[in-house]
C-alpha cells in the first residue's frame, strides 16, 4: 500500500459496502412486500454495494488498477439530486453533503434553503414521480475531496514511475 489515502478509501468502500449489504439483508428478513420497484431497488443497491466491497478489497490488497476502479466508485457518490420527478442519492462509508433546495412557503413565494449533512454508514435512496418533494441539488464534499486527492496522487505515482524507468 503506497499511501494512507488508499487505505482510507479501501476501508470506507469495503466497510460501507458490507454494511449496506447487511442492511439490505435485514430488510429482506423483515418480510417487505416484494414488487417490481422493490426488486429493482434491491438488485441495484446490491450491485452498488457489492461493487464497493469488491473495489475496496482490491484496493486494500494492492491490486494493479484498483485505485482507478475505486475512484470511479467514489465518483458515483458525488451527486445528490431530489426533484418531483426523480430523486437519487448513494453514499457508502462516510459522506459530507452540502445542498441547496428550492421550496415554496404557504404564501406561494419561492424560498431557497441551504443544508449540510454528514454520516457514517451506507445509504441508497431513489424515487420516481414524488410530486410533493422540493427541488434539491447537493454535492458529497468528502467524495469530491477523495476523488481530487486520489487523481492527484495517481498522477504523482505515474510521474514517479516514469522517472524510475530512466
Amino acid at each position: 500500500m503506497r499511501h494512507w489515502l488508499w487505505r482510507v478509501m479501501g476501508v470506507l468502500s469495503l466497510g460501507g459496502g458490507f454494511s449496506g449489504l447487511v442492511y439490505l439483508f435485514m430488510v429482506l428478513l423483515q418480510g417487505v412486500a416484494i414488487d417490481l420497484w422493490v426488486t429493482i431497488t434491491i438488485v441495484a443497491a446490491t450491485a452498488l454495494y457489492g461493487f464497493g466491497v469488491w473495489s475496496g478489497m482490491r484496493l486494500l490488497e494492492g491490486r494493479p488498477g484498483a485505485a482507478q476502479v475505486n475512484l470511479l466508485y467514489w465518483c458515483i457518490q458525488i451527486p445528490m439530486l431530489n426533484t418531483p420527478v426523480v430523486a437519487l442519492q448513494f453514499y457508502v462509508g462516510a459522506t459530507a453533503v452540502v445542498s441547496a433546495s428550492l421550496g415554496w412557503d404557504a404564501s406561494g413565494t419561492d424560498e431557497v434553503n441551504f443544508g449540510a449533512n454528514a454520516l457514517f454508514g451506507s445509504s441508497v435512496e431513489w424515487s420516481l414521480m414524488q410530486g410533493d418533494v422540493p427541488w434539491e441539488v447537493g454535492v458529497n464534499l468528502l467524495a469530491c475531496v477523495i476523488v481530487w486527492k486520489g487523481r492527484r496522487l495517481l498522477r504523482q505515482e505515474a510521474a514517479a514511475a516514469k522517472d524510475d524507468i530512466w
